[in-house]
């Protein structure tokens, strides 16, 4: 499961409206994560976008206080949206912005094989029901 979320939010933009996505582990600056991108630990999952925001306008100042300028100048570059609304993901590979399986098997990196949809699958809902996979018959099922 953590390989296919890998793949997925690499190609995962968040569009900032109301600032509720997670400051440091969502990319919501197009460049990635801010917490891969800055070494040093201990940022929290619980802080948002929206603590750096400010009647609607980046607050610099607090900016100042966790990232260098180089990050902060192009976040202050960065348009917010509306607000009310909650912040969305862009799935950047689709010229849409919406996921497809399509779209997300024409880049290689983060189309599944099927042996890991094979190996999720009994892994996790197999196992569970303690259902014996018998992989030979199964695959001689397929290719007739």
């Amino acid at each position: 499961m953590l390989k296919i979320r890998n793949k997925a939010e690499s190609n995962i933009r968040w569009e900032v409206q109301k600032g509720n996505c997670s400051f440091w582990w969502d990319n919501w600056t197009a460049k990635d994560a801010l917490a891969n991108l800055l070494q040093g630990g201990g940022r929290s999952t619980k802080v948002q976008v929206k603590q750096f925001l400010d009647n609607g306008e980046w607050n610099i100042d607090k900016l100042n206080e966790f990232l260098p300028d180089h990050i902060i100048d192009s976040i202050a570059h960065m348009e917010i949206g509306d607000p009310n609304e909650d912040d969305f993901p862009v799935w950047i590979i689709s010229n849409d912005g919406n996921f497809s399986s399509n779209s997300a098997c024409k880049n290689s990196a983060t189309c599944l094989n099927s042996s890991d949809a094979t190996n999720f699958i009994w892994n996790s809902i197999g196992n569970a029901l303690r259902i014996k996979h018998q992989q030979e018959p199964v695959i001689a099922t397929f290719k007739r």
